[in-house]
């Protein structure tokens, strides 16, 4: 019989497993204390591209699975791979923490990850500190059958997206993280967009960023000019070459470049 490796969880490898009738009947048995429904899961319409459901993006969305009940990823691969998701299932932590999605920097990679509390040698919750060290930036859903209040705000705590308990309904589990994903989505654009108005700003003098800021806080141009004891046309001179070194095109973008950099000056 295959079995589900630590690493990537294939159509093929659940496919195998899931054809031995000792299987079947214990995957039967964990989707019924798991609480997953056992209905037709929410397939793609027939010829539709994962790409064509979700805002045209050309690749498929990508979840990591933890859990040391064999049936139980074997079940949470087939509901997620069945709704759209290329699914990575491990029975270990530290599997997870040696494999590919942590190895490299670049960590969206994975766009979410379930992870079951109690595991082998080391927790949901302990493997939600290591992943806030490390800043990922993809969310995590903690999955329980024990109803642990304080572990569950400790993971919230470190940065956890959600703390489901069994039993859930299928549902529920895709919907929390299609939502996690959209919400990781917006705050993972806000972040580029910051670092991106920052780098414009970068190449101001100490004199431009002064102006800026007072700029940015709305102050005219005769205002500026009195309270840093220059002329009013020499503000002026400034704001243009503050346009022209950050590629703004009018004012309104020069002040939204400076609001999504968080913009403060430097300390003269």
């Amino acid at each position: 019989m295959s079995a589900i490796r630590p690493g990537r969880a294939t159509g093929g490898e659940f496919r195998a497993a899931a054809s031995e009738p000792s299987t079947r009947r214990r995957r039967g048995e964990t989707v019924r204390r798991l609480g997953l429904s056992g209905r037709t899961p929410r397939f793609l319409p027939q010829g539709m591209r994962v790409s064509q459901c979700h805002g045209g993006r050309s690749m498929e969305r990508v979840l990591g699975v933890i859990d040391d009940d064999l049936a139980v990823r074997e079940s949470l691969t087939a509901l997620f791979e069945a709704n759209g998701f290329a699914v990575h299932a491990f029975s270990k932590p530290q599997h997870f923490l040696e494999s590919e999605f942590l190895r490299a920097s670049g960590s969206a990679e994975l766009d979410c990850l379930v992870v079951d509390l109690r595991l082998p040698g080391m927790t949901g919750v302990e493997l939600q500190r290591h992943l806030s060290e490390r800043e990922v930036d993809f969310p995590v859903i903690v999955i329980t059958a024990f109803g642990e209040v304080r572990a569950a705000v400790e993971a919230l705590k470190l940065g956890a997206e959600d703390f489901i308990e069994k039993p859930f309904d299928d549902d529920v589990l895709v919907t929390a993280v299609e939502n996690a994903i959209t919400r990781a989505e917006t705050i993972r654009e806000r972040t580029l967009q910051r670092r991106r108005a920052a780098e414009r700003l970068a190449t101001l003098s100490q004199r431009e960023r002064e102006i800026l800021a007072q700029v940015a806080a709305g102050a005219p141009s005769k205002v500026i000019a009195h309270n840093l004891g220059i002329s009013r046309r020499t503000v002026e001179i400034h704001r243009t070459n503050i346009m022209r070194k950050v590629n703004a095109q009018n004012l309104v973008e020069l002040v939204g470049l400076a609001y999504q950099a968080n913009y403060e000056p430097d300390e003269g």
